[in-house]
């Protein structure tokens, strides 16, 4: 389970954060304008009908995933810091990637682009980057942050 950080498990880690972050942050204000009306409760049988009758342009409800508190907190250490052994580490990516500017902004792409289910050969070429510069930058940056873990003795959680 634990052992020392590679770049597969430090970019495992940078995409459960992301996605951690993306599925509890969210609109803090109140809802808009009628936000007094109560929710109608939808069950099967009114997701069949409206389906049969093609009324339902949402599609099937789904449910969001609760995170757990373990993984809220493995969100704050990737893109937030904490302490360990009495001595603040920064952030991965800005503070162990600070003057790294094309390794990071590499990582931070890939991870969200596989958030989201897209292809990253597509928003490379979408965007004239070099696919084989991206992947080597990207594989870099996660190799550096491992080293960087593995240095300051923090112990890998895949």
């Amino acid at each position: 389970m634990s052992g020392e950080w590679d770049g597969a498990s430090v970019k495992r880690a940078l995409i459960n954060a992301l996605e951690t972050m993306y599925a509890t942050s969210g609109r803090v204000a109140p809802k808009s304008f009628g936000s007094a009306m109560p929710e109608y409760r939808v069950d099967a049988v009114d997701l069949w009908e409206q389906r049969r009758a093609e009324t339902n342009s949402v599609g099937r409800m789904t449910a969001r995933v609760q995170r757990t508190a373990r993984e809220v907190t493995r969100m704050e250490i990737v893109l937030l810091g904490h302490t360990h052994k009495g001595k603040h580490v920064e952030n991965w990516l800005s503070g162990f990637l600070k003057d790294q500017d094309g390794m990071r902004n590499c990582l931070v792409a890939w991870a969200t682009w596989e958030v989201f289910n897209k292809n990253s050969k597509k928003e490379c070429r979408k965007r004239g980057w070099a696919y084989s510069t991206f992947r080597s930058r990207r594989d870099r940056g996660a190799e550096v942050i491992a080293h960087h873990l593995n240095r300051l003795g923090i112990e890998s959680w895949y």
